[in-house]
């Protein structure tokens, strides 16, 4: 079952009991968050995803990265990460007034 956000309702939850065709406890799934590596941001609504499709009491959980995305992509995504770490550095040095520099 492919969600653009996660089991969030009682009709989602009977749409994938009635997929799996077997009880939660009996069956493993995978939780696929590749789509998740290009949204720049917190993640904290992929943990509570996650954390939602555990709370169905699974045989077995896994998770399953298919990061195909292009390089260039990738090194998007990752200089903006380093952007903001960067940002985020020169922000407590400002407010401890260090300058940063011996």
């Amino acid at each position: 079952m492919l969600t653009s956000a996660g089991i969030r309702n009682e009709i989602l939850s009977a749409a994938l009991a009635d997929l799996v065709g077997t009880p939660f406890a009996e069956a493993s799934v995978a939780f696929i968050p590749t789509a998740s590596v290009a949204d720049a941001g917190d993640h904290g609504w992929l943990v509570e995803d996650l954390n939602r499709l555990h709370g169905f009491g699974w045989r077995e959980l896994d998770i399953l990265e298919l990061n195909g995305l292009p390089r260039q992509t990738r090194r998007r995504t990752r200089r903006r990460s380093r952007r903001r770490e960067h940002a985020k550095l020169q922000e407590l040095i400002r407010s401890t007034g260090c300058s940063g520099r011996s």
